[in-house]
């Protein structure tokens, strides 16, 4: 039987995965049939003939949604019937609370979100989700022009500059219309912008929280306030595991008797300066809510350390990576911080705040499948014993199921503690 070297290098990755010791999730992964038919029939696919140019790298992408979308369910289904997923997420947060039906007039707004009738991203599918789950309204605001039939209970705003150094005033303009229109009593609001890649990701990142939480500020009513109608509010941000200190454990899970380990995103030299920006919208949240619950000594340490984030971002620009004798923030520092999001800022803004960072790994989302498109396409001609850009997608995909997650289960994440 003739072998393509798609095929082969298919074969190698599964080769790799099989003999990795201690065992990692990506062996469970390859256990379930499905989802090794999907990957193998990928790497066994005929590459079609194309021309260099923007067809080449529309094509690619498309085939990676396409691969994304045949996975994600199954991911979801496998984490599902294994049921360790759900149990082990219950026990790895004490701010918690139990998920309690919303409201009747309990609204949620979904900022960097949309819906979609064919969610492929965590922001869509939480939409998705977040519309069927007993909501009163739910408004989305990304920079997208809806052009698909809207659910009767969400209503889309475009906004262009969430993330930009005007963008206070869209963050404004949406809460005031949700409280003015919908005159909740309940208001979930969930912050989902975040950037790794592109123009200026980090700078973004941090203009993208001030922006919002300056909004916040002159919005939110504080909770013993009497002049306005809404009860109870709460926000949600949308964290990742890459702000886990860099001394974090990687994770071990029990399956059928089978110890897997769960290597740990955490800080590290290669990702320090996204981590800090995400850190830094952690914290730059947490200060306006502080302030707002009456919490003046806990907004001033927030308040101190946003400030030396933004220095080292500012500095950094673009570079990602860390170097101990000219950073600003040293790791030890970060390593600090990241452990007190959870032993102080969490837990003291419990009722009103929340990071669903816990898990939140990778996703195979257009996030990823797009730089990876583009990568996968200079790759191709590095590897000419290849000569197929999919070589580099397979690659990216089997390596990252050692800890990666559905899309499904990054959104039960959001949704165990959003109401």
């Amino acid at each position: 039987m003739i072998h393509s070297p798609l095929q082969d290098h298919f074969n190698r990755l599964v080769e790799e995965i099989q003999s990795q010791s201690p065992p990692t999730l990506a062996l469970w992964r390859l256990q379930n049939q499905q989802i090794f038919n999907v990957l193998e029939r990928f790497g066994k696919s005929t590459q079609e003939e194309h021309n260099d140019g923007p067809d080449e790298k529309h094509d690619l992408l498309n085939q990676t949604l396409s691969l994304f979308d045949e996975l994600n369910p199954l991911l979801a289904q496998q984490e599902m019937e294994s049921g360790i997923f759900a149990q082990t997420n219950r026990t790895m947060d004490s701010t918690e609370e139990t998920l309690a039906p919303a409201p009747p007039t309990a609204v949620a707004v979904v900022f960097g979100g949309k819906y979609s009738s064919h969610p492929r991203s965590i922001s869509e599918l939480l939409v998705s989700r977040l519309a069927i789950s007993g909501f009163d309204r739910i408004w989305t605001v990304s920079r997208s022009q809806m052009v698909e039939k809207l659910p009767s209970n969400i209503t889309h705003v475009t906004k262009q500059n969430l993330d930009q150094p005007n963008g206070k005033m869209e963050y404004q303009e949406v809460l005031d219309q949700v409280l003015d229109s919908s005159s909740p009593s309940s208001i979930t609001i969930f912050f989902t912008l975040g950037q790794h890649i592109g123009i200026s990701p980090f700078q973004r990142n941090l203009q993208a929280s001030e922006n919002f939480a300056s909004a916040l500020a002159e919005i939110l009513p504080s909770p013993d306030s009497s002049s306005s109608s809404l009860q109870k509010w709460k926000v949600i941000v949308t964290g990742t595991d890459a702000t886990q200190s860099s001394t974090h454990p990687d994770g071990q899970i029990t399956i059928d008797d089978q110890e897997y380990t769960i290597p740990t995103y955490r800080i590290s030299e290669y990702n320090y300066t996204y981590a800090l920006s995400k850190l830094g919208q952690y914290y730059r949240i947490g200060q306006t809510i502080a302030t707002l619950t009456g919490k003046s000594a806990l907004a001033e340490t927030c308040t101190k350390i946003v400030h030396r984030i933004s220095q080292h971002v500012e500095k950094e620009g673009d570079n990602v990576t860390y170097d101990a004798t000219t950073a600003l923030v040293k790791m030890e520092e970060l390593d600090e911080w990241s452990r007190q999001v959870d032993s102080m800022l969490l837990p003291e803004l419990k009722t009103h705040y929340f990071i669903a960072k816990r898990g939140i790994s990778i996703c195979y989302t257009p996030l990823h499948a797009t730089p990876w498109s583009e990568q996968a396409l200079l790759a191709a001609h590095k590897m000419p014993e290849l000569g197929d850009p999919r070589a580099y997608i397979l690659e990216q995909v089997m390596k990252r199921l050692k800890n990666a997650i559905s899309i499904d289960q990054a959104v039960s994440v959001h949704l165990r503690n959003g109401m």
